[in-house]
């Protein structure tokens, strides 16, 4: 594999996907304080927690949109063009046999909707409407999935970015016009998601039919069919515990809590949700070469590449985290209403962890690429089984609020990526016990500096506006930019970077 063009793409999926979430994070930004200051908290929090319920199918379809693309880029890899379509038209087939068969299900939660979740008074119709949207854009997002193994085959994620891009900008569009044109309804979000789902797919397959000259579109399962359910089961019952893990606490809330409560700690919880989104872009770009350096046998740099790929991913996430973490308060109160500065501390422990438990998601790259799934799956739905047990109790017993929720949440996340991950990657990888423990414990700390200093200005300097905050998180970056080249990467690393830098502007 050539390092300088792996480098470039690896740079070019990067930048492409930064502007993608910084996009999606420009109109979450927009949207969450006007629809919960219009529609109010209550009403707002039907958006996520609706659109959360319909994503608990992905307990069903994600057995096969996480492992067709391993199957699917390794026989690319080695030039079996006849493998490659028979693993494209199956993954096609059976996404497109699934679909049918959650119409069933999808119409039962569409008739028992408010007897799954509670909705305020007058909020039955907008809940409903809301949730059969969400539940076509799902349909879509997953037989669109099948055609974006192509740009993951060539390592051209790019293009999955720039579809995406162009995805949030119609659905920005259509949201804000219907916002301006219209009493706001809370399925006006739904509506624009779909409006950019429709046109993201007719991109998807062009892309695809780019890339992939050779495959033909075709729906056919061959004999591939169990070998990608059987290595996908695993996938399945690991988002069980997923959804125990992230998904479950929305649910939580809108049980035991105030209707008001649950929909303010939704709200809140679109920043570490954005935080998570940003984490899986960078994390998104290792994986194609991972798996590409797994499928051409070259174990010894696919373990540094990923060792590497947890280290820099911890290194980008601490300045946000450390942000949010000690100016949470001011930014919660510019960005919604000062009433939210309340929850500046459920918002700390909602993101303290997350250098730990994000950056480690890395990790989860060389478990795909080897097929080792069984035992980290089975791991994931006991942790997050002990997660859901622990939130109840908190909220209950210990009447801790949306507090406990989101301590049970840490607590039990970051014991399962702190203490299992690293460990059984490096048992799999026949690496020892603590090889890829240095990129997840440093910038931990450094998050922690981050939040202090943050949290000190928060104190002691008036903030009046966002364009203040920004430009106070301006110089706090800079500040990190510094430490990080001296501090946190190596000389090598540095000369290497130099170097690189030196030959783009060479070539310009």
């Amino acid at each position: 594999m050539d390092k300088e063009e792996t480098l470039k793409k690896s740079a070019i999926n990067l930048i492409f996907n930064i502007a993608s979430i910084m996009i999606s994070m420009g109109l979450s930004f927009w949207i969450t304080p006007y629809l919960t200051n219009t529609i109010g908290s209550a009403g707002y929090g039907l958006v996520p927690l609706t659109q959360q319920f319909v994503n608990y199918m992905t307990v069903i379809t994600v057995s096969i949109t996480s492992i067709s693309g391993r199957f699917f880029s390794i026989s690319h890899q080695r030039g079996n063009i006849s493998e490659t379509q028979q693993y494209f038209s199956t993954t096609l087939y059976i996404t497109l046999m699934t679909s049918l068969l959650l119409i069933i299900p999808f119409a039962v939660s569409i008739l028992m909707i408010d007897k799954i979740i509670n909705i305020p008074d007058g909020f039955l119709y907008d809940a409903k409407v809301t949730h059969i949207i969400f539940i076509i854009v799902f349909i879509i997002t997953f037989i669109t999935s099948a055609f974006n193994d192509g740009p993951f085959a060539e390592n051209k994620l790019y293009y999955i970015s720039g579809i995406n891009i162009i995805n949030i900008l119609i659905k920005t569009v259509v949201t804000v016009s219907l916002c301006l044109l219209f009493k706001p309804k809370i399925w006006f979000v739904s509506a624009g998601i779909l409006s950019g789902s429709l046109v993201a797919v007719v991109l998807s397959i062009k892309v695809f039919k780019k890339l992939m000259p050779d495959i033909k579109i075709a729906l056919k399962p061959h004999n591939k069919v169990k070998e990608i359910l059987s290595s996908g089961m695993w996938i399945s019952i690991s988002e069980i515990g997923v959804i125990l893990f992230l998904q479950i606490d929305l649910m939580v809330a809108n049980h035991f809590l105030s209707i008001k409560e649950a929909g303010e700690y939704a709200a809140v919880l679109q920043l570490p949700s954005i935080l998570r989104t940003f984490s899986g872009t960078i994390i998104s770009i290792f994986v194609p070469v991972v798996i590409a350096l797994y499928g051409k046998g070259k174990f010894e740099e696919m373990k540094l590449y990923v060792n590497n790929a947890v280290k820099y991913t911890g290194i980008v996430l601490s300045l946000p985290i450390g942000i949010l973490c000690g100016l949470g308060g001011t930014l919660l109160s510019l960005w919604i209403n000062p009433e939210f500065a309340k929850y500046q501390f459920v918002l700390m422990i909602l993101t303290i962890h997350l250098p730990i438990n994000l950056s480690v998601q890395a990790l989860t790259s060389i478990q795909t690429a080897t097929a080792r799934l069984k035992v980290p799956a089975l791991m994931t739905i006991v942790m997050g089984s002990i997660n859901l047990i622990l939130a109840c109790f908190f909220v209950t017993y210990m009447d801790m609020g949306v507090l406990g929720i989101a301590l049970a949440g840490s607590i039990v996340l970051t014991c399962k990526n702190l203490l299992f991950t690293p460990i059984y990657v490096a048992y799999i990888t026949k690496s020892k016990w603590f090889t890829y423990f240095f990129g997840v414990i440093k910038p931990f700390f450094t998050t922690l500096a981050i939040s202090l200093i943050s949290y000190i200005i928060q104190e002691n300097i008036y903030i009046p506006n966002l364009f203040a905050f920004i430009g106070v998180c301006g110089i706090i970056g800079i500040m990190y930019l510094f430490f990080v080249w001296f501090f946190m990467i190596s000389k090598s690393e540095r000369i290497l970077f130099a170097e690189f830098i030196q030959r783009k502007v060479k070539r310009r």
